[in-house]
């Protein structure tokens, strides 16, 4: 597999096309195969759900360079076959959804995901209080777990794989429905 994701990237950087047509060849093998490994955005992934892999795809080209920098940051600590990460893939997952809220309502100031969340609507975007309030919960889930926003403290972290596949492939389907939003009703107004 290291040898594949290798093969890909060299590709990518000596024609800049031939990867996504050799990336599609072999995730159809793996499927056939059964391989519990996909290509996601030139890296060897444990995911092989398809409708989990567009989303994060999709996420890791988004035109927002923050967020599509910490999506690819959070895709290599998952993708990591020899040392995981998986409390700074939860990290950068998280991040970029904050990144994307940031961007949108023009904080530059540091704010936290909470509060740019709530300043969303100002700029176009009319998400139902019950999804805005799950996104923060979803910001309070990362700055609450042991270590992962934070320094350990007196909780080691213990993210798992689960978990961090959850909050990556979450955090991708957000960032997605916030730049499609944005585009539909923000843009203009920013």
């Amino acid at each position: 597999l290291d040898l594949l994701e290798y093969i890909c990237n060299w590709l990518f950087a000596k024609t800049n096309s031939c990867s996504e047509h050799f990336q599609r060849n072999f995730n159809t093998l793996f499927q056939q195969e059964y391989v519990g490994y996909r290509f996601i955005s030139k890296r060897i992934v444990p995911i092989t759900d398809e409708i989990e892999m567009q989303e994060i795809e999709k996420a890791c080209q988004t035109p927002f360079e923050g967020a599509r920098a910490q999506l690819q940051k959070a895709l290599g600590f998952l993708s990591d076959r020899e040392h995981p990460d998986y409390k700074n893939c939860v990290k950068e997952s998280i991040s970029a959804v904050e990144s994307v809220c940031e961007t949108i309502v023009g904080s530059d100031d540091g704010a936290t995901l909470g509060k740019a969340v709530k300043h969303l609507e100002e700029h176009g975007l009319k998400i139902h209080s019950s999804l805005r309030e799950g996104i923060s919960k979803l910001y309070g889930y990362a700055c609450d777990q042991g270590g992962v926003r934070h320094g350990e403290g007196e909780v080691e972290s213990t993210v798992t794989f689960e978990e961090a596949k959850l909050m990556m492939v979450t955090c991708s389907a957000i960032v997605n429905y916030l730049v499609a939003e944005y585009g539909k009703h923000g843009a203009g107004n920013a």
